[in-house]
């Protein structure tokens, strides 16, 4: 087994990211991670009784299906206390990301961070996602690992390499 510091995607694994105006610094702030196949998926959550919107989302799809092709994530905005508004964007989010990236609709799990109380922009992300679905790539893994930074000085990155059998 070898470790590496810094992230590598997996064959048919693609990544990329954009600033799409979440935060007002002008950084890194949607990230999309992409699989050509589907990719088996599970989650591990919050028991707090009060979960954000794509918590909320990602439950139920996991629930109906264990088969996943994407996910989206962006910083800046957490979608948290938002109520049904809330959880109706990153259903949207999921859709949008889901027909630039011609997957099934409820392939494309979706993911959050940042401040909380405040209505996420979703016209920012709906409009950057197609630039985002065309620009993935294998060396796209670094700005999404930067992309999806709030407070951190750094990002965390980790590869472990393997054999089986």
């Amino acid at each position: 087994m070898k470790l590496y510091k810094k992230a590598f995607l997996p064959l048919e694994f693609s990544a990329g990211a954009l600033a799409c105006g979440l935060k007002k610094s002008g950084k890194l702030d949607l990230a999309l991670f992409h699989s050509n196949l589907a990719a088996k998926a599970c989650g591990m959550f919050t028991t707090n009784k009060i979960k954000a919107a794509p918590v909320k989302l990602c439950q139920n799809y996991l629930k109906k299906n264990k088969d996943f092709r994407a996910i989206i994530a962006n910083s800046g905005n957490a979608n948290c206390f938002t109520g049904k508004i809330g959880l109706a964007d990153s259903y949207s989010t999921s859709l949008s990301a889901a027909k630039a990236l011609g997957v099934r609709k409820d392939s494309v799990l979706v993911a959050s961070t940042g401040i909380i109380g405040k209505r996420i922009s979703l016209d920012k992300i709906k409009g950057a996602i197609p630039s985002l679905a065309a620009n993935l790539s294998a060396k796209g893994i670094q700005d999404a690992a930067v992309a999806i930074m709030t407070t951190d000085i750094f990002s965390k990155e980790v590869t472990v390499k393997f054999s089986l059998g």
